[in-house]
């Protein structure tokens, strides 16, 4: 990253463009996933999880804001593939923030995180196929019951 920012956007504005978009992925690299908060094991492998996934949302706080540039979605001003990639996370997110009883995009941490969040929910290409939490929830607690099942 550094040689590409040597080079500065005006000499290689194609190149630059492509290294934001990279640290951008890397960013999403870093949100955890959420299923460890679901099925952890104990309190101590919880709060680990919930600590990580924190940390991924504060990395991704930060690449949204340079990413975006200011514009609505990751991409600019329009929904691009890292907003649907992290859009599909949305429900899954939120069924963590209950099982954990933790909010994660909260206003006071997240704030351009949330906005896009709700920029994306309201998006009609969007809105009708990001999962619905309570199904989602539905589906955790089968799993968790088919789990505990076998364990028997």
């Amino acid at each position: 990253m550094t040689n590409v920012n040597s080079l500065g956007e005006e000499k290689a504005p194609d190149l630059f463009n492509l290294a934001e978009k990279i640290v951008c992925c890397c960013a999403v690299k870093a949100l955890k996933d959420v299923k460890l908060i679901l099925f952890a094991r104990g309190d101590e492998a919880k709060k680990a999880a919930i600590q990580e996934t924190q940390e991924g949302l504060a990395l991704l706080e930060a690449a949204f804001v340079k990413c975006s540039k200011g514009k609505a979605y990751f991409g600019g001003d329009s929904i691009g593939y890292i907003d649907i990639a992290l859009g599909c996370l949305l429900g899954w997110l939120e069924v963590g923030e209950e099982v954990a009883n933790v909010k994660f995009l909260d206003e006071s941490k997240t704030p351009v995180l949330v906005g896009w969040a709700k920029k994306f929910r309201l998006h009609d290409a969007a809105k009708e196929v990001i999962p619905e939490a309570e199904k989602l929830m539905e589906t955790v607690k089968m799993i968790q019951a088919m789990a505990i099942t076998s364990l028997k």
